[in-house]
């Protein structure tokens, strides 16, 4: 063999390789966006089974974590009446990743008593300090 048919035998090999992988690549966000649809799906029922009700102040997020194989639900009440509360949740095993709340004694909201508590199933307990610790935590892994 020549090194012009080498070459060429080397370029075919490398285009094949490219294409290949291009396939795959479609083939994976294809996947990605059918998981995506799995959680969202999954996320409604979350929501209503935890108590929750669509149309009310309560609301929420979900995201797909593609690294952790999981479908993660946020949950946010925002303050109703003296309190306020967000968590994050497995959508499919109801388990609690992390949870935070603020109380207030009045309704001027002075006094705030917290709780902010980071609770990985099979982990022991950590607590956080603050709200802005809670969402530092969450974005992990909402934006996975």
């Amino acid at each position: 063999m020549n090194k012009y048919t080498i070459l060429i035998m080397l370029f075919s090999t490398c285009l094949i390789a490219a294409c290949s992988k291009s396939d795959n690549t479609k083939l994976s966000a294809e996947k990605s966006l059918e998981l995506s649809k799995k959680c969202s799906d999954q996320s409604i029922i979350a929501f209503k089974q935890l108590g929750f009700k669509v149309g009310t102040t309560d609301f929420y997020e979900n995201h797909y974590n593609n690294k952790l194989n999981k479908c993660f639900i946020l949950i946010q009440s925002p303050i109703a009446t003296a309190s306020a509360n967000k968590q994050l949740i497995d959508a499919f095993e109801l388990k609690s990743y992390a949870y935070w709340e603020v109380r207030f004694d009045n309704k001027k909201l002075e006094n705030a008593f917290q709780v902010c508590e980071i609770t990985i199933p099979n982990e022991p307990k950590k607590l956080c300090k603050s709200a802005d610790d809670f969402d530092k935590f969450v974005s992990a892994y909402m934006n996975e």
